[in-house]
C-alpha cells in the first residue's frame, strides 16, 4: 500500500529578556488578564514569556474579549476573527470550496498578512494543537470556545519565540480556568436570501472540589449550517459574471487600457452539449438530443488581440462560474475537559483532554473541458483535444460537412452538465491530550513544563469524480463489424468492460456510461504532534529604564503526516 509520510521534529532553546534578545525564546504565552489603567497586575503577554503590564507589552498585541464576540453572535469564532484588519479571510469555509482534490474544503484556519495559515501559529492557552493539513494549517473548529475569555492577537516578533510557523504572528485563544456554574448558549440564523440556516449551541461547566484546591472544567459546542450549494442569480444579484478580460477595443495608439472588467463573460472554447473549436467546422455546437447549431461567438473571440482567450463578452451565454458551492454544510462536535489541581501552595498540575469531529460536505462546479485552439493528442488530463470525424455517436450530417472540408480531426470543448457535480465530502475528528506542571519560585517567577500529545484524522471522499483514463476510453466510439457502437478498445480487448459515451449534445449519454467512467476517489490522513516543553519566567531587578525581565526555555516538537490514498489513485500515480 502505497503511503506519503512527512516527518518533523525540532528542538529549540532560548533566553530573552525585556528590550533586549540574546537567543531566540522558544516557549508559548500562558494565561494573560487584561490590565485595568492604572494596575501594576503583571501579566505575560502573547509571542514572548516577559512579565509586563498589559498597557507596556513588548510586542504589537490585540485582545479581543468573549464579551465582544459573544454580542455579534457568529457562527463560529472564526467568523468573528477574520473581520480584524489583521487577517486575512482566505482559508473560511466560504472560500476554496471548489478544491476537490486537497481536502481541504471547510476548514476554519486563520491567515495574519496574508502570509499563508501554514505560517500563522493558533494556541489554545499558549499551547499548539495538532494540525488538521499536512502543510500544518489548524483547524479554528477544533478550539473550544465555550469557555473562551478571549482571545489575543500578535503580528510582530512571534516566530522568535515559535519558528517558523509563527512568521506571520499567533493567534492565542485563552480559556477561562476559573469558570464556576454553568453556562449555556443557543444562537441560530438564516441569510436575507432564506437559505444557509444555521444553529450552535454550546454549553460549560465549571466548580471547584477538595476545598477549592481543585477545579474541574468541561463544555461542549455543536453547530450546524445547511450551507449554500450554489449562487442563484435571482437571489444574488451581485454575480453578473464578471471577469478581467482583454479589451476587444484596443489598439496600441487608440489610449484605450489593454484589459478591463465586463460583465456577461462567458467561455469560447467550451458549450454546454459540446463544441468544435478547431479547423473548417469551428463553431459547430450541439444541443439536447445531439441537434447541431451555429455556437453564438461573442465580441471578444471575434475581436480579441488575444486569439488564445477563453473568454468572450456575449455571445453563447453557459458560464458555470455560479454553479459552485457558496458555503458547504458543516456538522461539528466539540468536547473538552480540564482538570487541575494544587499539589502544593506554589506547584499546580492539569490534565486537558478534548475531542472533536467535523463532517463537511459540499459540491464542486461541474467538469470542463475546454477545446484546444490548435488539434493536438489526447491525454488522461484532457481526452477531448482530438476527436475524430470517425466517432460513432457523430451526427451524419456533421461527419458529410466535415468530409467535404476534409477535415478528419477536431479540437471539442464540452461541459459535463449530464454527468452531475463531485462531492466532498470530508470528516476530520481531532484528539489532544495535555498534562502540565507549574509553579511559582518567590513572589516575581514562575515555571512551566508540558507533555502534549495531538492527533488529527481526515477522511475525504471525492464522489461522481470522473476516471479520465477510462473517460479517454469511452469517448473513442466506433461500430464493431455488426454495426453495432463500441469502444475502440473493446475491438481488441473484448473483456475491458468499456462502455462507450456520446458526447455531442445534451441528454445523451448512458447511465451504464456514466457507471464505468464516475466514481470516488478517496483519501485517509494521519497527522500526530508531540510536544514536550519547559520555560522559567521572572524579574532580575529594576534599572533606569524599568524592571529586567527574563524568560527562558526549551521546546521538543515532532510531527508526523500520512496518507493513503484508494487503490485506483494509486495506480494512476
Amino acid at each position: 500500500m502505497k503511503r506519503l509520510r512527512y516527518i518533523h521534529a525540532g528542538l529549540r532553546a532560548g533566553v530573552s529578556l525585556a528590550g533586549l534578545t540574546l537567543l531566540p525564546a522558544s516557549l508559548h504565552a500562558q494565561d494573560v488578564t487584561t490590565a485595568e489603567v492604572g494596575t501594576n497586575e503583571a501579566i505575560i503577554v502573547t509571542g514572548t514569556r516577559v512579565q509586563r503590564d498589559g498597557y507596556d507589552a513588548p510586542t504589537p498585541l490585540t485582545v479581543v474579549s468573549a464579551e465582544a464576540i459573544a454580542k455579534a453572535a457568529p457562527a463560529n469564532v472564526a467568523d468573528y476573527v477574520n473581520q480584524m484588519p489583521q487577517l486575512t479571510p482566505s482559508a473560511t469555509p466560504r472560500v476554496g470550496n471548489g478544491a476537490t482534490s486537497t481536502g481541504t474544503a471547510g476548514l476554519n484556519t486563520l491567515d495574519l498578512r496574508g502570509l499563508g495559515s501554514n505560517r500563522t501559529l493558533l494556541l489554545v492557552d499558549g499551547q499548539r494543537i495538532a494540525p488538521a493539513t499536512q502543510t500544518g494549517a489548524v483547524d479554528i473548529n477544533n478550539v473550544p470556545t465555550g469557555l473562551l475569555q478571549r482571545v489575543d492577537v500578535v503580528t510582530g516578533g512571534a516566530s522568535a519565540a515559535y519558528g517558523s510557523d509563527a512568521i506571520a504572528g499567533v493567534v492565542n485563544f485563552i480559556i477561562d480556568r476559573k469558570f464556576s456554574g454553568i453556562r449555556l448558549n443557543l444562537n441560530g440564523g438564516i441569510t436575507d436570501r432564506n437559505d444557509n440556516k444555521n444553529w450552535q449551541v454550546s454549553g460549560a461547566f465549571g466548580t471547584g472540589f477538595a476545598g477549592g484546591r481543585g477545579h474541574l472544567l468541561l463544555s461542549f459546542e455543536h453547530q450546524h449550517e445547511d450551507g449554500i450549494d450554489w449562487i442563484d442569480p435571482s437571489k444574488r444579484t451581485w454575480y453578473t459574471a464578471s471577469y478581467l478580460v482583454a479589451n476587444p477595443a484596443y489598439t496600441a495608439t487608440n489610449g484605450q487600457p489593454r484589459q478591463i472588467v465586463a460583465r456577461n463573460v462567458n467561455y469560447n472554447n467550451v458549450a454546454l452539449g459540446g463544441l468544435i473549436t478547431t479547423g473548417a467546422l469551428r463553431g459547430t455546437a450541439f444541443g439536447p438530443g445531439g441537434v447541431p447549431f451555429q455556437f453564438n461567438y461573442g465580441t471578444l473571440a471575434v475581436n480579441s488581440t488575444s486569439p488564445t482567450s477563453n473568454f468572450m463578452i456575449g455571445g453563447n451565454t453557459w458560464n458555470e462560474g455560479n454553479i459552485s458551492t457558496v458555503t458547504p454544510r458543516i456538522d461539528r462536535n466539540n468536547i473538552w475537559g480540564r482538570v487541575s489541581y494544587e499539589l502544593t501552595d506554589s506547584i499546580r498540575a492539569s490534565f486537558e483532554a478534548s475531542y472533536g469531529r467535523t463532517h463537511t460536505f459540499g459540491y464542486a462546479a461541474y467538469q470542463r473541458y475546454t477545446g484546444p485552439n490548435t488539434v493536438g493528442t489526447n491525454s488522461a488530463a484532457n481526452p477531448l483535444v482530438s476527436v475524430s470525424i470517425n466517432n460513432a455517436f457523430l451526427p451524419q450530417s456533421v461527419r458529410d460537412a466535415a468530409i467535404l472540408a476534409g477535415v478528419t480531426t477536431f479540437g471539442y470543448g464540452m461541459s459535463t452538465i449530464d454527468y452531475g457535480r463531485m462531492q466532498n465530502d470530508i470528516t476530520r475528528e481531532n484528539m489532544r491530550l495535555v498534562g502540565t506542571l507549574e509553579g511559582d519560585i518567590g513572589s516575581s517567577w514562575k515555571w512551566q513544563a508540558y507533555y502534549q500529545h495531538g492527533r488529527s484524522n481526515i477522511d475525504v471522499a471525492l464522489r461522481n469524480t470522473t476516471n479520465n483514463a477510462r473517460f479517454q476510453l469511452a469517448v473513442d466510439a466506433v461500430r464493431n463489424g455488426s454495426g453495432a457502437i463500441v469502444c475502440r478498445s473493446t475491438l481488441t480487448n473484448p473483456t475491458n468492460g468499456c462502455v462507450p459515451a456520446n458526447i455531442f449534445g445534451t441528454g445523451v449519454i448512458s447511465p451504464e456510461s456514466l457507471a464505468y467512467f464516475k466514481g470516488t476517489a478517496t483519501q485517509s490522513q494521519k497527522i500526530t504532534e508531540n510536544v514536550v516543553a519547559i520555560s522559567a519566567n521572572g524579574t532580575l531587578g529594576n534599572s533606569w529604564a524599568g524592571p529586567i525581565s527574563l524568560a527562558v526555555g526549551a521546546e521538543h516538537r515532532t510531527e508526523r503526516a500520512e496518507a493513503v490514498g484508494d487503490a485506483l489513485s494509486q495506480t494512476n500515480g
